[in-house]
């Protein structure tokens, strides 16, 4: 397991945003003035850059699902209400979260003055949202684009130049410094985070609490891949796993393989070494429209990428102490990426006057 730190993750969506930096650049010179085609050709792009591994290749072969190297393939695995499923490659399943949040807006229209992401990237969630909403509530509502990269802020920034004018505030937002003063308040807030606090291993209590202190009337959406920790045998487990004992153990005839079939993916397009077991990943065939494994390999896969360990039990203690109320809790609702599904949890904070 790498240590995952505030500076390690800094660099790694620097590196992230820069890349869809470059693109939006590119559409732009090319003329290119929709907001949805810009924003189509960076989805097309991390899915063709995530296929070209060689993992991918030997793991869809393991599951006899077709792909040819250098190619995406026509379908994909992927995690659908908890279980793993064969999708079409085009299958877009982060709406499912984007129509939730447009749900819980409109159900509550008049009540919401600001929508507040944190850990926004380039700002995509937002984009999608407001697409969702009529004009009235556009008008009414500001949006809060929070993300603590340059890169990120300034590709959010081009893109707000294609969004018809929406009334977004972009701002820069440290996990490990939560600051709010940006906010004015008592205002009605509603805060979504996607696969921003993953990249924390243990979040602090503060920034729960400071989100707390901005209004009484304060509501919160994660979509998180923290399905493994409601599993409590899971979260025992969890520090025994070792995901990269294979490469601990690995042979010089082994490596001198490895090395070989680094030259023969490169010039030849074959591969002649299985790397399925990266991760210590054991998906087979067998477990396709199936729950059994789906938390724990996300726990494998969470602890090899050292990600967060601790946003739902911050949360039930919250709830326990009456500070809050848990409204929803879906696990393992949907996974893009199968090997780290995200759960969908919402919560809002109790008023004084408040009976629960």
């Amino acid at each position: 397991m790498e240590k995952r730190t505030s500076q390690k993750a800094k660099e790694q969506y620097e590196n992230r945003w820069g890349e869809a930096l470059e693109i939006i650049k590119k559409d732009i010179t090319n003329n290119k003035k929709s907001l949805s085609e810009i924003l189509d050709d960076w989805l097309k792009y991390k899915v063709s850059t995530r296929f070209n591994q060689n993992f991918y290749f030997d793991f869809y072969k393991k599951l006899g699902i077709p792909i040819k190297r250098g190619q995406s393939p026509e379908k994909r695995l992927v995690v659908q209400n908890g279980k793993y499923a064969v999708a079409p490659l085009d299958t877009i399943l982060d709406h499912k979260f984007i129509e939730i949040l447009a749900k819980y807006i409109l159900g509550n229209r008049n009540r919401i003055d600001y929508v507040v992401e944190l850990g926004s990237g380039i700002g995509i969630n937002l984009f999608l949202l407001a697409d969702k909403l009529d004009q009235a509530m556009l008008r009414q509502i500001t949006f809060f684009s929070c993300e603590f990269t340059d890169s990120g802020r300034k590709a959010c920034e081009e893109l707000r130049r294609f969004s018809n004018g929406l009334n977004m505030s972009i701002e820069h937002f440290d996990y490990y410094n939560p600051d709010f003063s940006f906010l004015e308040p008592n205002k009605n807030v509603l805060f979504f985070t996607a696969h921003s606090i993953e990249q924390i291993p243990k979040i602090d209590r503060a920034v729960f609490e400071a989100m707390l202190k901005v209004s009484d009337q304060c509501s919160c959406y994660h979509a998180e891949p923290v399905g493994w920790q409601y599993d409590e045998e899971l979260k025992i487990k969890r520090e025994q796993f070792k995901p990269y004992h294979w490469k601990r153990k690995i042979t010089k005839l082994e490596r001198k393989l490895r090395k070989i079939d680094r030259w023969m993916i490169s010039k030849l397009g074959i591969s002649i070494v299985d790397s399925t077991n990266r991760y210590g990943i054991d998906i087979e065939k067998k477990d396709i429209g199936k729950s059994d494994k789906v938390s724990s390999t996300a726990a494998l896969y969470s602890y090899s990428k050292d990600y967060n360990t601790n946003l739902v039990s911050i949360i039930k203690k919250m709830e326990g102490e009456g500070l809050i109320h848990i409204d929803l809790e879906k696990v393992n609702l949907y996974g893009k990426k199968p090997f780290n599904p995200s759960s969908i949890i919402s919560w809002h904070k109790i008023a004084e006057n408040e009976t629960t």
